[in-house]
């Protein structure tokens, strides 16, 4: 029983490390015990709860490794370098030079984690550049720059309706 719990348990996590969670799937190989000797017409079975625990153990393993890949595009047709920085989630940043010369360049790095924030010329060094808007991703959202330009709308309805009611 414990040798064929062990054995859903890593068939399981090797079909979660294979990226297939759903539908089915054909596995060839032997099944062997812990003596290493073959268990003739072994039949394996999956169950929706040993892909969850094998799912939780991989979200619980710390030394997971992240490939990130950062692609960055210029738009228009200023050919200068400028600056990237890359910032990831455990606080690592990664200062790259960008000499601009194609239409886009692609960055890859394996970490230990995801990245969190890219910017381009965080120093805002570039005075060319009509869209400052555009230079900067974010992996989770920031919600204070939606209170920001909101409690700013609502600033200038304010001041409108006032100065409409003083008008009529």
């Amino acid at each position: 029983m414990l040798q064929r719990l062990l054995l859903s348990f890593a068939l399981a996590t090797i079909s979660l490390l294979a990226q297939s969670s759903t539908g089915t799937a054909t596995m060839t190989g032997a099944v062997t015990d812990p003596t290493g000797s073959v268990v003739p017409g072994a039949k394996i079975t999956v169950t929706p709860e040993d892909v969850e625990k094998a799912e939780k153990a991989r979200k619980d393993k710390k030394d997971l490794d992240y490939l990130n890949t950062v692609f960055i595009r210029r738009e228009g047709e200023a050919v200068l370098p400028v600056d990237v920085r890359i910032v990831f989630k455990n606080g690592e940043v990664v200062n790259e030079k960008w000499d601009g010369a194609y239409r886009w360049i692609k960055y890859e790095y394996v970490r230990k984690s995801e990245v969190k924030q890219v910017e381009v010329d965080p120093g805002h060094k570039l005075v060319l550049d009509v869209n400052f808007t555009n230079n900067s991703w974010t992996a989770e959202p920031d919600e204070s720059v939606v209170v920001k330009w909101g409690s700013t709308m609502l600033f200038w309805i304010q001041n409108l309706l006032h100065l409409a009611s003083a008008v009529s």
